[in-house]
C-alpha cells in the first residue's frame, strides 16, 4: 500500500438518504489528470459500488486488490477501506443502504464480514448496467417523487442481482476480512469514546493484546495509539471549527486530563494551538 494512504487515519463518512428512498444513489463520471486517493474511511450502512470504466486499487484488511470495469465491490457497516484511482475517464455507480433492506429483500441474504470484490459476467454486468441507467432515468426525470415504490422496486433488483448470483460466486475472491475490527468501530462510533486502552480494544475484538496490537498495525498501517489520538484530533477540529465550547471543554469531551494537555498533544499533530487554530478556521 502506498504510504500516502497508509499514513492517514480512518474517518467515518456520513450518507444522507433522499426522501421516501431506502437507497442513496450516484452516478460518477470524469476524467483525472492525476492520481485521485480516497483516504482510509467507513460507513455505518452498506456501500455497492459498480465500476464501468475505472483503473486502480481498493485497500482492505492489510492487503489490495485491483479494480477495474465489469468488478462490484460491496462493503457491509464499519469496514474500514480506501483506493487509489490511476489518471483517466472513470465511470462508477455507487449505491449507500442500511444493511436491514437486505434482509427485507431476502431473509436468507447475508452480508460478508469484510469487503467483497466480485468480477460480474459480461450479462450480469449489462443487465446491473440496464437497472442503474433506468433508476438514474427515474431520478432525472423527477419520477422518485411521483413514484418512489417504482424507484425501491428498480434498486432492490439491483441488490437481489448482487446477492443471488455476483456474489455468490465472488466470496472466493473477497478482499481480505478486516471485520475483526468490526466491534472496536462501533463501539467507538456508538459511545463516542476517546480514550481507550490497548488492553480494552482488543477485548472487545475478542483478541489477545499481542494478536490485536500486531494486526491493527498490519491492517492499517498505525499503532492503535496512533489512531485515538488522530480520533480525538480530528473531533477537536470539528468542535473548533463548528462550535463555542471553550478549549477545557472540549478537552473534557474528548477525555483527556487537561486543557494544557490536549494544547500540547493539539499542538504536536496540527502545528498550531487549538485556539489558533479556531482563530483562522472560523475566519
Amino acid at each position: 500500500m502506498p504510504n500516502s494512504v497508509r499514513s492517514q487515519e480512518p474517518y467515518h463518512q456520513k450518507i444522507l438518504f433522499p426522501e421516501q428512498q431506502g437507497v442513496n444513489l450516484s452516478r460518477i463520471e470524469r476524467d483525472l489528470t492525476q492520481e485521485w486517493r480516497v483516504n482510509h474511511h467507513f460507513h455505518d450502512i452498506c456501500e455497492m459500488v459498480v465500476y464501468e470504466a475505472i483503473e486502480g486499487e481498493m485497500f482492505c484488511g492489510g492487503e489490495s486488490r485491483t479494480i477495474g470495469r465489469g468488478q462490484v465491490v460491496f462493503v457491509p457497516p464499519d469496514t474500514i477501506h480506501s483506493f487509489v484511482v490511476q489518471p483517466g475517464h472513470q465511470i462508477y455507480h455507487v449505491l449507500h443502504f442500511e444493511a436491514s433492506k437486505v434482509s427485507r429483500i431476502n431473509p436468507d441474504f447475508l452480508l460478508p464480514e469484510g469487503a467483497l470484490l466480485a468480477d460480474a459476467t459480461a450479462q450480469d454486468f449489462e443487465c446491473l448496467l440496464g437497472l442503474l441507467r433506468w433508476c438514474q432515468s427515474l431520478e432525472e426525470s423527477g419520477g422518485e417523487e411521483h413514484c418512489p415504490t417504482t424507484l425501491n422496486g428498480a434498486l432492490d433488483l439491483i441488490l437481489c442481482l448482487f446477492f443471488e448470483k455476483i456474489a455468490a460466486s465472488g466470496i472466493s475472491s473477497g478482499v481480505a476480512n478486516a471485520g475483526a475490527f468490526a466491534p472496536l468501530v462501533k463501539y467507538l462510533n456508538a459511545h463516542h469514546r476517546y480514550q481507550l486502552s490497548v488492553e480494552q480494544a482488543a477485548e472487545l475484538c475478542h483478541l489477545s493484546r499481542s494478536h490485536f496490537m500486531s494486526k491493527f498495525k498490519k491492517t492499517y498501517g498505525v499503532t492503535f495509539n496512533q489512531f485515538m489520538v488522530q480520533r480525538k484530533i480530528d473531533a477537536a477540529k470539528y468542535l473548533l471549527r463548528s462550535s463555542s465550547l471553550s478549549v477545557t471543554e472540549i478537552a473534557h469531551r474528548l477525555e483527556m486530563d487537561s486543557a494544557s494537555y490536549f494544547t500540547k498533544v493539539f499542538k504536536n499533530e496540527v502545528g498550531c494551538t487549538p485556539k489558533a487554530y479556531a482563530s483562522r478556521e472560523k475566519k
